[in-house]
This record gives C-alpha cells, sequence and structure tokens, in this order.
C-alpha cells in the first residue's frame, strides 16, 4: 500500500472538467500548442491518480481561499508536474467552479479524500508525503522545482509538519 498525503497550494489539476480548463486556457491567449499540450497533461494526469485511487488513498489538504484573499494573492491552476512556464490566471468564479467539481470528484471516489487547513502554509508550494518512501516538495510557479526526499528522518519530520509561521496574503 502507497497512500499519499498532498498539501496543495492549489486545486488538483485532476479534477476540473475540461470544458472550464478549455474555457481558462482560451481566456488566457494560449497557442494552441499549449491548449492541446495542457489538455493531454491533464487528461494523463486523470489516469495517473486514477490508477493510484485503485489501490491507494490520496488525502489532498487545501486552504479554502476567500475572495478578498483571492483577489490579493490569485490562485492558478497546478501545472509544475509539466514544467510549464507560462502563469495562467482564472478569477475566483472560475476557482469556486473547479473547487465544486473537485467537491464532486471526491464524493464519487471513496479513496479520495479532500480536506481544509485553516491557513495558508505556503502560496506556491506543494508537498507530496509517499508512506515511509519518500517525500517531494514542488514549487509550483516558474522556475517549476521538485525536490525529492527519501533520508527516513527527514521523511518523518515532514510527515509531523505543523508550521509555527502562516503566510499572510
Amino acid at each position: 500500500m502507497c497512500n499519499r498525503k498532498r498539501i496543495l497550494s492549489s486545486l488538483p489539476l485532476f479534477t476540473i472538467k475540461e470544458n472550464l480548463l478549455l474555457e481558462i486556457l482560451e481566456r488566457n491567449n494560449l497557442s494552441k500548442e499549449d491548449i492541446t499540450n495542457i489538455i493531454k497533461y491533464k487528461n494523463k494526469e486523470k489516469n495517473y491518480i486514477e490508477n493510484i485511487l485503485k489501490n491507494d488513498k490520496i488525502s489532498d489538504y487545501i486552504y479554502l481561499i476567500n475572495k478578498k484573499e483571492f483577489e490579493k494573492n490569485p490562485v492558478c491552476p497546478q501545472l509544475n508536474n509539466m514544467f510549464y512556464t507560462k502563469e495562467i490566471s482564472y478569477p475566483y468564479e472560475e476557482y469556486i467552479k473547479h473547487l465544486e467539481q473537485t467537491k464532486t470528484y471526491t464524493k464519487k471516489n471513496n479513496n479520495y479524500q479532500l480536506n481544509y487547513n485553516n491557513n495558508i502554509t505556503f502560496s506556491n508550494i506543494t508537498i507530496t508525503i509517499t508512506n515511509n518512501y519518500y517525500v517531494t516538495i514542488s514549487k509550483n510557479i516558474n522556475p517549476t522545482i521538485h525536490f525529492v526526499i527519501k533520508h527516513p528522518k527527514l521523511i518523518e519530520a515532514i510527515k509531523n509538519f505543523s508550521p509555527l509561521v502562516k503566510e499572510n496574503i
């Protein structure tokens, strides 16, 4: 069993419906090639996650950002694993639609759990804890960086991580 816990700085891309993603990408004036690549990446990510969910659990933790906070520090769709260099924005209304689609995805998938953090910990970092095997820390905005940690003591420290300082947005 290889369950995962993920602390996300934005909503997971695999939960968004293709029509909403397409609207977001077109509104951002991306090239047809970029749109095609992002849609392919989203579908690949969805297949990857659904394969994991056949046998294992994923617990995602997100901070529910309100409209005032969102306008001050907008959230972008999560494209860090494809190393996409352009920043894609979406308005709060589309973020809320994506959140609702994520909640719907949760209801349809017993092995996927969406949890809520009371405070925003990081505005552009995702932490993935894969049992006691490894931890991946990803910086989500350009330049995208991934750190994979396999040292048992560091994995344990990150698993028990409770930030004393919260980001102000």
